[in-house]
């Protein structure tokens, strides 16, 4: 698992995980999106849970929206559409996330993902789960 600042990210179980605390900025979004990517595990349809349960302050949604640019790039060669589960308690937070995935979308992603909102944990995992190719669910 790798830490950088507010930000921990890791691949477990054939899923990226990203767990964020804090106050929530551009650098620490994009820097934990690279910091994946860079992983030997990583492969550009690998499914994302995005845990946002300990976030206490966005920045502004420009910066949030800069983001989608950054992760466009790492999943361009996506041969299949990919999940990516957002977990929060907090319901602005899953409105956030639903206007960054719209702003994904007009950005013109060729495949783009398919998010799910979810406020545990488990339940985000096994939505996951169930859209893992047999390769990535053997870890």
């Amino acid at each position: 698992m790798a830490k950088n600042g507010n930000a921990k990210h890791w691949i477990e179980g054939g899923i990226a995980r990203l767990a964020y605390e804090g106050e929530l900025d551009f650098e620490l979004l994009a820097g934990a999106h690279q910091g994946i990517a860079a992983d030997p595990a990583f492969y550009p349809e690998i499914p994302k849970l995005i845990d946002l349960r300990r976030v206490t302050k966005f920045h502004t949604f420009e910066e949030f929206l800069k983001v989608s640019e950054v992760t466009a790039g790492l999943h361009a060669d996506a041969k299949r559409r990919r999940r990516v589960a957002v977990v929060s308690g907090d319901v602005m937070v899953e409105k956030l996330s639903r206007l960054y995935q719209e702003a994904s979308a007009v950005r013109g992603a060729t495949n783009p993902p398919e998010y799910g909102y979810f406020a545990s944990l488990e339940a985000a995992e096994t939505w996951l789960r169930e859209g893992l190719p047999r390769r990535a669910a053997a870890y």
